[in-house]
């Protein structure tokens, strides 16, 4: 659940994610952060592809594109600050700014960059001040780019900033 769900070529892909197994934790219930990353074809069904390099769950989604052959995969949540969530509230430092982009043909995944992440003057008080990487917010496409709408910017802390990008393939095909 909480995958990164996208769509190029007529086929649907799904990146990462999280699963629900059984644990220590209050409920019974702990989360194992998944890396496995898979293409649907019709007619055709699943097909297993590479690995992301890290574990994320509940991305900004849908994955944005860039050209025929590039999905992109915007932060996410990794699972590290978990635990202390509770014990960090109002001073837990936001959520991975990785950047990690897919290449359909070569089945391989690379960071490709950083999403702007400047806290502001007083992010305990004010983090609508400051710039963060969302989690959980729609992703569209809009003006030649994506805009990623609203999210949470650390649990429990929504945000009404749109962020906006172009996209562009910085390394060589």
């Amino acid at each position: 659940m909480l995958a990164t769900a996208g769509s190029l070529g007529g086929e649907l892909y799904l990146f990462s994610g999280l699963n629900l197994v059984e644990g220590d934790a209050d409920d019974g219930l702990e989360r194992e952060y998944l890396f496995d990353s898979w293409r649907y074809t019709p007619g055709q069904g699943w097909t297993r592809l590479a690995d992301i390099p890290m574990a994320l769950q509940a991305t900004p989604s849908p994955a944005p594109t860039l050209d025929a052959s590039h999905l992109f995969v915007l932060g996410g949540d990794d699972g590290k600050y978990l635990k202390t969530t509770p014990h960090l509230q109002d001073n837990h430092p936001g959520f991975p700014p990785a950047v990690y982009g897919y290449h359909l043909i070569r089945d391989e995944w690379a960071e490709m960059n950083q999403f702007p992440h400047d806290p502001g003057p007083d992010p305990a008080r004010d983090p609508n001040a400051g710039i963060w990487p969302p989690i959980v917010a729609p992703v569209v496409e809009w003006q030649g780019g994506w805009a990623i709408v609203n999210g949470e910017v650390r649990p429990g802390t929504r945000t009404p900033r749109v962020l906006f990008a172009r996209l562009k393939n910085t390394r060589p095909n």
